[in-house]
């Protein structure tokens, strides 16, 4: 994503807005990248790294095991799927900690 607008000087230089999202296709060069809008992919040119950001979306989830049941619990309807992911849930926590080998041994 372009952090800042960029105007290029050389005619193989792709102006960006700031907020573009782009795809880079080649960043062998320290100096320059290969990149392409993409809500317009037929527009393509070269852009310093620097105007250059990773789009904050592509995250990695970072929430615990146990924020994650809350929220599934929150959305079950019913005891029966409730149960079911109690069971679900402590299973993949005894396993995760190392207990599985000490409750099946």
């Amino acid at each position: 994503m372009a952090i800042a607008k960029y105007g290029p000087s050389e005619a193989d230089g792709l102006a960006l807005e700031e907020g573009d999202i782009v795809e880079v296709l080649d960043s062998g060069n320290p100096d320059r990248w290969l990149c392409r809008l993409l809500d317009h992919p037929d527009r393509q040119g070269w852009v310093p790294p620097s105007y250059l950001v990773a789009r904050s979306d592509d995250k990695l989830d970072t929430r615990t095991t146990q924020e994650v049941f809350r929220e599934d619990i929150i959305k079950i309807s019913n005891k029966q799927q409730e149960a079911v992911m109690k069971r679900r849930y402590v299973t993949m926590r005894y396993t995760y900690t190392g207990c599985a080998k000490k409750i099946y041994a």
